[in-house]
């Protein structure tokens, strides 16, 4: 038996009986006829309606209401249906006692019945999938207090009921309420519920406008996808595109799409865990259908077929997926389909970080789009083997005899990235097609090709540039090249594997130019790292051959620059030059420190004064006593000695060599007329 308590909760079996009468007394009501009512609103951010109640129609409109009268034994049956005389919008709501063998056509002065019991119940509905539900309900009562209630409800069981109790007097209320301790629950039902004594009857409860809604849990999907490397080793598919997609009959939507981090892993956005499209009466069936596509493509990256089309695997399907967190996973094990694919796409991302991370303030490479059909080493129109191609769709081709060359694919991709960065195609003559790393070619094609030779071991991290999977494997100089120790000292010396037309030795000067690991006891002295090289060889409309770029290089350290590309076989040094050094008198039987500083007559482009080195050629007579201390020359002449000799010294960048001289006099002390001049010395 419900309790009387104005709007609170109550409990209540569904066959309850009646409330029985003991003293009370009418609670008076005025009816104000212009005042603003509230709307019935939800409050859920995106609602489902599970069912919405106007009484502008057929009522009940479906099996799933429950109408009845609960007290069969006082031989009248009265129970809901709804009537036109007062309604809250439109022309209709519900009355207690419309329906019924007994049931009354109420009037402004029509009274409910006494004795009566009567149930309006909807349901069961599915809050399965919930995440927040609300009913709403426009409730007017006239309704004698204490004795006579109207009561709404919520039960799991459709046999008890907790919910809230009203009596007395009120204008079109709006009532709403949570359902938050069902949320999970597959079977749920609301009721009202109008009971009367045997004496004050009033005009009763008219409910209208009844709104129930839910507010669909959310899903957070993650996972992890791999794949077998060249080794046959699983590792993490950093990058790729990862899609999530909801299945459907009539069209599979794009739910959320992310990216995988370094070890392959991802976590999708929260979404809400319902299916817009799916009409099924069963709001529990509405969740979503979900899959995962793991694509080859980012925002910077794209590997397809030679039709365009990326490479993509997609897992099994999730029906009607629960809740709450899911995790879906794939892997591309060693033979699955098209898995070689997933090789290409992590050269282009690891050729892309190492560009952006060794270059300050960092430079984009632009995008990248690589073509592979397997089992095909032509296929895009154009040319057999890997290459790339440029005047049309910009594009790395990856024949599929070269897939498990990283360096070759690598190799590929600074062609690309050369044409992103300069916007001009550096090779001026076809035949480079027909290149190889230790032949002679034309200076433009050493250039390109020696660059893309250079970015491959560059960004592989081994000097070896390999034909297979490497690092240095198969036949030397036919299979793989170790670019760092092919040097001057090669036996073929000053053949036709010498010179800046040779791509192996512009690889290897750019190499030596960037790399710390510099060989003792040749030439290879530079630092630089990749910044100061992008500089140079990837701005504006870029650099023809290695001798333009050298000259292009504003550095501050040509000294060792033009050491390494020496090491290399190709000699951009320029000697170094003395001027002229005019006689030099002293005086006898004194000792003569730092008679004058070689740096006054020396030069030298590349290199400064402190990496240049000096040296004693000869001295006609040796009593002159000549000597060096770094670039100062000292005299120390014999005692007793007057006379003159003539001293040949050099000057060396470590490269080249060039001389000069000059005359030492040695004066007797009472040569006054030469003091002044020897003591400005």
């Amino acid at each position: 038996m419900p309790n009387s308590d104005v709007d609170g909760k109550v409990t209540t079996e569904r066959l309850a009986p009646s409330a029985v009468k003991s003293t009370a007394s009418d609670e008076s009501f005025s009816k104000k006829e212009n005042q603003t009512l509230p709307k019935s609103q939800m409050t859920a951010s995106y609602s489902v309606p599970i069912m919405s109640e106007t009484f502008e129609g057929n009522f009940p409109p479906s099996s799933s209401w429950s109408i009845y009268d609960a007290n069969p034994n006082d031989g009248m049956e009265y129970f809901w249906d709804d009537d036109n005389l007062k309604y809250y919008t439109g022309s209709w709501a519900a009355w207690p006692a419309r329906g019924g063998a007994n049931g009354i056509d109420p009037t402004l002065s029509t009274t409910y019945p006494a004795n009566m019991d009567t149930w309006m119940i909807y349901g069961p509905f599915d809050l399965s999938n919930a995440k927040s539900a609300n009913i709403a309900f426009m409730l007017w009562r006239n309704v004698e207090p204490t004795y006579d209630h109207i009561f709404f409800g919520i039960s799991g069981d459709g046999a008890t009921y907790s919910g809230w109790t009203w009596d007395g007097s009120a204008n079109w209320e709006n009532k709403s309420f949570g359902l938050g301790s069902y949320l999970g629950d597959n079977s749920v039902w609301i009721g009202w519920h109008f009971t009367s004594d045997a004496t004050v009857q009033h005009e009763g409860p008219w409910i209208d406008d009844i709104l129930l809604n839910f507010e669909p849990g959310d899903i957070t999907v993650n996972g992890n996808f791999t794949y077998a490397d060249r080794s046959a080793v699983m590792r993490g598919a950093n990058g790729i595109k990862v899609q999530l997609w909801d299945w459907d009959t009539s069209g599979n939507d794009l739910v959320a799409e992310t990216f995988a981090d370094s070890n392959g892993n991802y976590t999708f956005p929260v979404v809400m865990n319902w299916d817009t499209d799916d009409s099924d009466p069963v709001l529990g069936n509405r969740r979503l259908d979900l899959y995962i596509r793991w694509v080859t493509e980012n925002n910077n990256i794209k590997v397809s077929n030679t039709g365009g089309t990326s490479y993509a695997w997609v897992s099994s399907t999730i029906s009607n997926v629960s809740m709450g967190n899911r995790t879906i996973s794939g892997s591309l094990p060693d033979g699955w389909t098209k898995f070689q694919s997933m090789w290409f796409f992590q050269d282009i991302l690891r050729s892309r970080d190492y560009f952006l991370n060794n270059t300050n303030p960092q430079v984009d490479p632009g995008f990248i789009t690589a073509f592979w059909d397997e089992n095909q080493n032509s296929g895009d129109g154009l040319s057999a083997g890997s290459h790339f191609w440029a005047l049309i769709n910009p594009h790395v081709f990856i024949a599929h005899d070269s897939r498990r060359s990283p360096d070759t694919i690598v190799h590929e991709i600074g062609h690309h990235i050369m044409w992103n960065k300069t916007g001009q195609w550096l090779w001026y003559e076809f035949n480079c097609f027909d290149h190889d790393i230790f032949t002679q070619e034309s200076t433009q094609c050493g250039w390109s090709e020696g660059w893309a030779d250079f970015f491959a071991i560059a960004v592989n991290g081994d000097v070896c540039y390999d034909k297979l999977t490497g690092p240095c494997t198969g036949t030397v100089n036919w299979d793989y090249f170790d670019l760092e120790n092919h040097t001057r000292s090669d036996p073929n010396a000053q053949g036709s594997w010498w010179g800046d037309g040779v791509e192996g030795r512009v690889a290897g000067a750019l190499n030596d130019l960037m790399d710390s690991g510099n060989e003792s006891p040749w030439y290879d002295s530079a630092s630089w790292g990749l910044d100061p090289i992008v500089d140079v060889a990837l701005v504006g409309s870029g650099k023809s051959n290695l001798q333009e770029f050298w000259n292009g290089y504003q550095g501050t350290d040509k000294h060792n620059g033009v050491r390494s590309i020496y090491q290399n076989t190709i000699d951009y040094d320029q000697a170094p030059t003395f001027a002229a050094i005019p006689t030099q008198n002293i005086l006898q039987n004194f000792s003569h420190p730092h008679v004058f500083d070689l740096w006054d007559f020396s030069n030298d482009v590349e290199s400064t004064d402190a990496s240049l080195t000096f040296q004693v050629v000869s001295v006609s007579d040796s009593r002159c006593g000549v000597s060096l201390d770094s670039h100062w020359v000292n005299a120390n002449p014999q005692m007793n000695w007057t006379g003159s000799c003539y001293v040949t010294v050099s000057v060396s960048d470590s490269i080249k060599n060039t001389t000069s001289g000059f005359w030492l006099n040695v004066l007797q002390i009472n040569s006054r007329i030469y003091l002044p001049t020897i003591m400005n010395n």
